[in-house]
């Protein structure tokens, strides 16, 4: 197999895989969808004569704001998703996307260490200046401070930084360093109801925190396995909407729900679905929660998305199960679409970007979102149906519904075509090392002797991992489509990660803390 522009060349099926893969499509397809429940009509008419029931009056809401959360729920919606800007700027792809609370600024992180403020709707960045990370952007959020943009991010280096940019803007934006990570911090969330507060998780387990009237840091837990009593690679953090509760999921098959009032016990929930608690072979990429924190939806690499019930959770059990895209090169996002959480949303190593009916499990749509090959973010607009999306591509998609519906969404034989080439590669190719794999393999097995070399010659932190990755800048513009699996990669390499996690805490090696990062370009080395 080999991977050209994001196609996939296929692998000959026997006649048992090929019978195994026309049943996993046909129950894809299977799946009912639900009614169209919106008339436009009567609801314009509506809104025009300010007519709205009860409900919507007692919780303060008017027949207008009635009017648009109505649409955004409808499936008329989640149909007509059409590509309505590509937002260029950056040099490299991007990691990482996050609205602002009025919905009319994006900021996105990406691997050329720069970040980005659009103005999505007229198309045009507002600002863009260095971020002072050393290694490849995986997190930005906007916090909600009064009067400026406050921006907060995480990287591969380990760091999480803030920059300030006041009213008037500034043509030369600084950042300063608020804390640090022994190893790359995918996630970070700002604590809801509570701007002051920054959570974030890296892969050294820990999980920190950080109050930004104080300046002071904390580390609240280490994760680590109650089966093999290792330390557990974080890749996402989660925080509940409205209690004082967080998820965090990672290198192995468990989301993990904590209560902040009681850390020092086990978790409240080790959610892990009967389907896969004998194959540990997966990882889970990204958690969050939905709308009101009553469920939790989890994407498990090399296999499908579980949506559980965060408040009555039963050992094993989960509400449902979403199918049909590629979860296997990157640490891949999921997210909730729709004003109550009405639709599930995901990328597909594929480069498409598939939308499933909460309830149903059918998939309403799907759309070419990379022809890179992969989707990796989706971030929903905080009141109307606009979604943006990035992945391998060096820009920012932004989808809205259109006016003219087609004759039939998701046609019916583009989605089993692409159903059956999905299938076929998750089937067929469990296990297989492709030629980033190997790549990303021999840096695991070399980079430990470089970081002990670099530090017995007293090199700078900074300038030992840019010449690592520029020594093989020949190989890493595609890095980023290694697959993450445990079960696609060799069981030496997660002792050595463990290895050089152990020799950087002896050395006390830390990131750099200069507010100006100086790091060349770096190729697509995607999360």
């Amino acid at each position: 197999m080999f991977f050209n522009d994001g196609e996939y060349n296929e692998t000959e099926a026997n006649p048992a895989d090929k019978a195994q893969i026309e049943v996993a499509v046909n129950k894809v397809m299977g799946k009912p969808k639900p009614d169209y429940n919106w008339n436009f009509a009567q609801e314009l008419m509506r809104r025009e004569h300010n007519l709205f029931n009860r409900i919507d009056w007692r919780g303060g809401q008017t027949s207008s704001l009635s009017f648009g959360q109505g649409y955004y729920a409808t499936r008329q919606v989640v149909e007509r998703m059409k590509l309505l800007d590509a937002l260029s700027l950056h040099r490299c792809c991007v990691n990482c996307l996050s609205f602002n609370r009025t919905g009319d600024l994006i900021c996105s992180g990406s691997d050329d260490l720069c970040i980005i403020i659009w103005d999505w709707a007229k198309g045009k960045p507002r600002h863009n200046f260095r971020s002072g990370h050393s290694l490849n952007i995986f997190q930005t959020k906007f916090i909600d401070s009064v009067g400026c943009l406050d921006i907060v991010s995480s990287s591969r280096d380990g760091q999480v930084r803030r920059a300030v940019i006041p009213p008037s803007g500034s043509s030369s934006t600084k950042t300063t360093r608020l804390y640090n990570h022994s190893d790359a911090v995918h996630k970070l969330v700002v604590v809801p109801q509570s701007r002051h507060e920054i959570m974030s998780a890296g892969e050294d387990a820990a999980v920190k925190h950080f109050d930004l009237r104080s300046n002071a840091c904390s580390t609240m837990l280490r994760c680590i396995s109650s089966e093999d009593n290792r330390r557990v690679r974080l890749f996402s953090i989660a925080h509940h909407p409205y209690m004082p509760e967080f998820c965090v999921s990672g290198s192995d098959d468990k989301l993990r729900v904590y209560d902040k009032r009681n850390l020092n016990s086990k978790p409240v929930h080790e959610m892990t679905p009967k389907d896969l608690k004998d194959i540990k072979i997966t990882q889970i990429t990204c958690a969050v929660y939905n709308h009101s924190g009553s469920e939790i939806l989890a994407s498990y690499s090399d296999a499908g998305i579980y949506l559980y019930d965060s408040r009555n959770y039963k050992d094993g059990e989960y509400l449902h199960y979403y199918e049909g895209h590629i979860n296997s090169r990157t640490i891949k996002g999921v997210n909730f679409f729709g004003p109550h959480s009405e639709y599930i949303i995901s990328g597909s190593d594929c480069g498409n970007i598939f939308f499933w009916d909460k309830n149903t499990e059918a998939v309403m749509n799907f759309v070419k979102g990379d022809h890179a090959g992969v989707v990796n973010c989706l971030e929903q607009h905080p009141w109307m149906p606009v979604l943006a999306t990035s992945g391998l591509d060096h820009n920012v998609k932004i989808w809205t519904p259109s006016g003219q519906p087609e004759a039939e969404v998701p046609r019916m034989d583009a989605l089993k075509e692409t159903l059956q080439r999905n299938f076929r590669r998750s089937i067929l190719d469990v296990g297989d090392f492709d030629i980033n794999q190997i790549h990303y393999f021999i840096r695991q097995l070399i980079e430990p002797r470089r970081n002990a070399a670099a530090a017995a010659a007293g090199q700078n932190p900074r300038e030992r991992n840019h010449n690592l990755f520029s020594s093989s800048s020949s190989s890493s513009s595609s890095s980023s489509n290694i697959s993450l699996s445990p079960g696609n990669v060799a069981t030496g390499t997660g002792q050595q990660q463990e290895q050089q996690q152990q020799q950087q805490r002896r050395r006390g090696s830390q990131p750099s803390s200069s507010d100006e990062g100086n790091a060349d370009v770096l190729g697509c080395r995607s999360q």
